[in-house]
């Protein structure tokens, strides 16, 4: 047997996978997601803007509602308009399955789209990286929904940015991905001129395609958000400045401070007004707090350019645009880009980039020094992931039980259908020919 750390149980360490255990590491990945919300399937969950696209799908043709789009979003989503129609065609209780099961699945496809990069495709690195993905702090928000797909969605396009294929096959299913990538919302076409920039130095058709394809595609949701009827309110481009400084003060917080209070109860409602307050502070203070929060992702950039990764400056300038690309397009106030739960779906996406990054400065790294600082930054973030892991926020998995919602409205069809988060609900008129079993699927 060899001996741990000689170059031959390295090089079975880094062995390429075989399909059974690529296969069973993604079914890995979806159940996981269950485990962390049982309540998901034992209560059924409709999640946001799944009800409103379910409603659209229940009362159109499926042709219809595949190219419906929502006015309170005002861009076109994909995944959303899919999961609807498929949900539409089958017993109301099954839908939360439909939409839940989408967004598991969702989460597996950035995994999938490094393991066509043959640098990427190791059992160590694949098993890095799905950890990260189930680690990742804040996932409660996009985690077994498709209302916040999108921003998953991104993650896997600035894998495809940062990776290279192998295969055409595999070039034509990248290909394929960032073209479902910029039909699912928004978040993907922040990362078009990365895509431009990278054909530029590849000097590579293949590149030139992928790029060709998201701005095609931001062309088109452009033109939808154009004739939105809430377009003038979803812009805030000014205060760019303040934004800075909450997302990268948030960022650090949301890595490797808030999942403590669940164990520290060191109050993060109270340190984030906090913080809120200071980088509103005339003068230089913003900037000072900023860079300070900062230090992490510069600190990350040197480690990349020191250590000769490849992937990782991509991936540091993805989150960057993915994050501030984000807070300045959304509608929420200013002080709940900064509070430990609203608004975390702009989070995850940027900070598993920024993990993605680490771990490949770690595996790239020169010098025992460098891997230590490596390797317990990764496991001290990746540790504070898991609190957040296991005690997710309540808000979004808390008490719903949309079952016995379609048994109320079963007994009385006027009646509309409550689900998740609270307020939210189905009303209008359902499809006379909807299937009416009460049984759970």
């Amino acid at each position: 047997m060899d001996p741990p750390g000689s170059p031959a149980a390295r090089a079975a360490t880094d062995a390429v996978p075989t399909r059974a255990e690529g296969a069973a590491l993604l079914a890995a990945l979806v159940a996981l997601q269950y485990l962390r919300a049982p309540q998901v399937l034992l209560g059924g969950r409709i999640w946001g803007e799944e009800g409103s696209y379910l409603q659209a799908a229940l009362e159109r043709s499926a042709a219809s509602a595949l190219v419906w789009c929502s006015d309170a979003v005002g861009y076109y989503v994909l995944p959303l308009n899919l999961a609807a129609v498929a949900a539409a065609r089958l017993p109301l209780v099954a839908a939360p399955l439909v939409f839940s099961g989408a967004g598991a699945l969702v989460l597996a496809l950035p995994l999938a789209l490094a393991a066509l990069d043959p640098e990427w495709r190791t059992r160590r690195r694949l098993g890095l990286a799905a950890l990260v993905l189930l680690l990742c702090a804040p996932g409660a928000e996009i985690w077994l929904n498709l209302a916040s797909a999108q921003f998953v969605i991104a993650l896997g396009a600035a894998i495809a940015l940062a990776t290279s294929p192998d295969t055409r096959a595999a070039q034509a299913l990248r290909l394929a991905y960032l073209g479902f990538a910029g039909l699912s919302g928004v978040a993907s076409l922040l990362l078009a001129p990365l895509f431009a920039l990278r054909a530029l130095l590849d000097r590579s058709r293949a590149r030139a395609a992928e790029a060709a394809v998201l701005f095609a595609c931001l062309a088109l949701q452009l033109a939808l958000l154009a004739g939105a009827p809430e377009a003038g309110s979803r812009h805030r481009l000014g205060g760019l400045p303040l934004l800075a400084g909450i997302a990268a003060s948030r960022q650090l917080l949301q890595l490797a401070v808030y999942p403590l209070d669940a164990f520290a109860g060191f109050g993060r409602v109270g340190l984030a007004a906090e913080i809120l307050r200071a980088v509103q502070q005339p003068g230089l203070q913003w900037l000072a707090l900023a860079l300070a929060a900062g230090a992490f992702p510069l600190a990350l950039l040197w480690s990349a350019h020191r250590s000769g990764a490849r992937a990782a400056p991509w991936w540091i300038a993805s989150a960057a645009l993915l994050l501030l690309g984000s807070l300045v397009a959304t509608r929420d106030p200013i002080p709940n880009l900064i509070h430990p739960v609203f608004a975390s779906r702009y989070f995850y996406a940027p900070n598993a980039l920024l993990l993605l990054a680490l771990a490949e400065c770690l595996l790239r790294a020169r010098g025992p020094l460098a891997r230590r600082a490596a390797a317990g930054a990764l496991a001290w973030l990746l540790a504070c992931g898991l609190l957040d892991f296991w005690r997710p926020e309540p808000f979004f998995f808390g008490r719903s039980d949309w079952y016995a919602e379609v048994r109320a409205w079963q007994a009385d069809p006027t009646r509309p259908i409550a689900h998740a988060p609270t307020g939210w609900q189905i009303r209008g008129p359902v499809r006379p020919s909807l299937p009416r079993s009460g049984e759970r699927p």
